[in-house]
């Protein structure tokens, strides 16, 4: 693609951020053009001709909404470029929250997405460089997309919480996490979505053992109003059961 080749060689910022721009807007019209891209070299091209400082200058903010673009959808990168989209490089990105904290979110929820569980490399960069202003952003995050079927926001808490309970603590401020609980619950009560459910009913599991940091009463009664008022499948409904128990236990 000629637009691609353009932003790859040029190293002139006016250009680049015109063919950026230009390249975001066809990834809006038709997403085969963002597998195209995110298989491309274009990815690798814009973490090495970029430092990622705070802080962001406009081509750099355009680089990064282009990522969130070629992240946006199921498709998995080429494994090479891994050695390129590092915990080093997953650091730096996390140290400009505070400068450009909503963009900053979009693509590493977006990126974790591409990941199974337990291979995380978002949970791994959190790991190495606690962050608890990630994990307030990650709250606001998920309620704004409660009613929404975008789910990373909802598996970045699940890979949190179902790594080392270390890193629940080096994220999440305590009262953070009774927020956190309140949006689970509501959510729970609120939801369709199958996988969704799925996630929250793991996450409230978590959080109603000892040392879970979860409202034990308020995570009950969510179960007990799940259990009574939704149709629900009988997998959800013995976990729901099983978790209920856990939580009327001392």
């Amino acid at each position: 693609m000629m637009l691609n080749n353009i932003a790859v060689k040029d190293q002139r910022g006016n250009v680049s951020l015109a063919v950026l721009k230009a390249l975001q807007r066809c990834c809006e019209l038709d997403t085969g053009i963002v597998s195209l891209l995110l298989c491309s070299n274009l990815p690798v091209i814009l973490i090495i001709n970029n430092t990622f400082s705070a802080p962001l200058s406009e081509l750099q903010t355009a680089s990064i909404e282009m990522l969130c673009a070629l992240f946006s959808t199921t498709e998995k990168p080429p494994f090479t470029h891994y050695d390129y989209f590092t915990v080093e490089f997953l650091g730096k990105i996390l140290s400009l929250l505070d400068d450009s904290s909503r963009l900053i979110m979009r693509f590493l929820l977006n990126f974790n997405a591409h990941f199974d569980h337990n291979e995380s490399l978002v949970v791994e960069t959190l790991r190495r460089n606690h962050s608890l202003a990630f994990g307030q952003l990650l709250i606001d995050e998920l309620n704004r997309l409660r009613n929404a079927n975008d789910l990373n926001a909802m598996k970045m808490v699940f890979d949190v919480f179902t790594a080392e309970p270390e890193i629940i603590s080096t994220t999440f401020y305590d009262n953070d996490l009774r927020v956190l609980g309140d949006v689970l619950c509501q959510d729970l009560l609120d939801t369709d979505i199958r996988e969704k459910i799925t996630m929250i009913l793991e996450v409230l599991e978590r959080m109603s053992c000892p040392n879970g940091h979860g409202d034990k009463r308020q995570i009950g009664d969510s179960l007990q109003t799940l259990l009574l008022s939704k149709e629900i499948s009988d997998d959800h409904k013995q976990r729901a059961e099983s978790i209920l128990r856990l939580c009327q236990s001392e």
